[in-house]
């Protein structure tokens, strides 16, 4: 179960040795069942076999702060949530964009390091288009955008469900032999592990649900609400394409495409631009 969950864990987005080596494989368009053993190939034979073996070692300073910053997440983004108390949601709303800003940003220089600033800003392209690939781009991104539109709080949801499978999954390889972990975080990840697909796939409806968001505070904000607008949908259009998230955003779009097939029958018009925004979707960059 460990190196199952190692292998879903696992950054292949940030990976440019995989990267490379997809890029010499071909692979039928829209074949997930095809893309998914290739992972477990290239996963058992480049980074399994290199792992160290035996029991985990001591968790680095940065490790530690990552963790217990994703838990604190996950406790301010349903502070965030409450409708009981305004102000205490508000303040913990900017916590939660906050402490998602700082885990990712330490996780993004901890696997591509910190980018050279001299001569600027020539120097920190290539960092940031290494970064773009990574999966933990997109909330270091979203914590961006969230932090200054506080309209769009259901974007909370997404940052806490991606903290929550990081946090709980690192927890436990790091401190699952532990009495104190066993009595309580242990607890968490007892019902968090059967439901890992659940809560991803409920992490790309929030993330959906975001977008949709978007649109609505275009009438609101204009210009502005365009500008996130954009940002947003191509970042969803990069998700439901991306090996690592694509697949549970197809499964919400389908969901969302049965839910609203009749009434797309009975409007021929709103029928074809639905059919030009798959388009969209599926057009690779």
């Amino acid at each position: 179960m460990a190196s199952l969950e190692a292998f879903r864990q696992y950054d292949f987005e940030g990976d440019e040795t995989w990267k490379a080596y997809l890029s010499r494989v071909e692979i039928p368009s829209g074949s997930e069942d095809a893309l998914l053993k290739l992972k477990a190939k290239y996963y058992k034979r480049e980074i399994a076999a290199t792992a160290r073996p035996g029991p985990p070692g001591l968790p680095t300073r940065s490790e530690v702060y990552i963790i217990a910053g994703e838990w604190a997440l996950v406790l301010m983004a349903i502070l965030s949530l409450q409708p009981f108390l305004p102000r205490l949601a508000h303040s913990a709303f900017t916590l939660t964009c906050q402490l998602s800003l700082l885990t990712n940003g330490l996780k993004l220089c901890l696997q591509h390091g910190t980018p050279s600033l001299s001569p600027f800003p020539a120097a920190i392209m290539p960092w940031m288009t290494a970064i773009s690939g990574s999966a933990v781009f997109f909330p270091t991104l979203l914590s961006v955008i969230l932090s200054s539109n506080r309209h769009l709080g259901v974007g909370v949801l997404p940052l806490a469900i991606h903290a929550l499978l990081h946090a709980d999954a690192a927890s436990h390889h790091t401190f699952g032999t532990k009495r104190w972990y066993q009595a309580s975080f242990g607890r968490v990840h007892a019902l968090v592990e059967p439901r890992l697909e659940l809560l991803r796939t409920a992490a790309a409806a929030g993330e959906v649900g975001l977008g949709f968001t978007t649109l609505l505070s275009v009438v609101q904000l204009g210009l502005r609400g365009a500008g996130t607008a954009f940002v947003i949908w191509n970042q969803l259009k990069l998700r439901y394409q991306s090996g690592h998230s694509g697949h549970y955003h197809k499964q919400v779009w389908l969901a969302l495409n049965q839910r609203a097939a009749p009434i797309l029958q009975r409007v021929p018009v709103l029928q074809r631009l639905v059919g030009s925004a798959q388009g969209w979707f599926n057009r690779r960059a």
